[in-house]
């Protein structure tokens, strides 16, 4: 996490970058399956998990949840490329906007190239988000 609410991009960035307020959550290189923007859901249920080591996953997910739905402001910043239609779907459904140079895109990628983790799943479930309508997407 990071409190600068002004993203530069070096080299070795990350590709997305979720803000909560004023606070950073990177979602690294989006290399694979799972997008960087996903991962940067996961970097936010991990910083619940950091600060609460005895916490179950289930647990982590609803401060995840909370800290989400209780953020003044949450954007996404993705100035490399569109997010992707099921990304801007997932993110769109959890109250986030656009950060300067992000936009959202309307290209899905194929299912194959798509992918949740598993504590995201459950914060996605858990915020009445339907995964299997978002996988479902182009």
């Amino acid at each position: 996490m990071t409190d600068s609410h002004q993203p530069t991009t070096p080299p070795s960035a990350p590709r997305a970058t979720l803000f909560l307020g004023p606070v950073a959550y990177p979602g690294g290189s989006g290399a694979g399956a799972v997008h960087a923007e996903m991962m940067a859901l996961d970097a936010v249920i991990r910083s619940v998990r950091d600060l609460h080591p005895g916490w179950s996953t289930s647990q982590c997910v609803v401060g995840a949840q909370a800290l989400i739905t209780g953020a003044g402001s949450r954007t996404v910043h993705c100035p490399a490329r569109p997010v992707c239609l099921k990304c801007s779907a997932v993110l769109k459904a959890l109250g986030f906007a656009t950060g300067s140079q992000t936009t959202w895109g309307s290209e899905a990628p194929p299912a194959a190239d798509w992918a949740l983790g598993d504590d995201v799943r459950a914060l996605l479930e858990r915020c009445d988000i339907d995964c299997g309508r978002i996988q479902a997407l182009g």
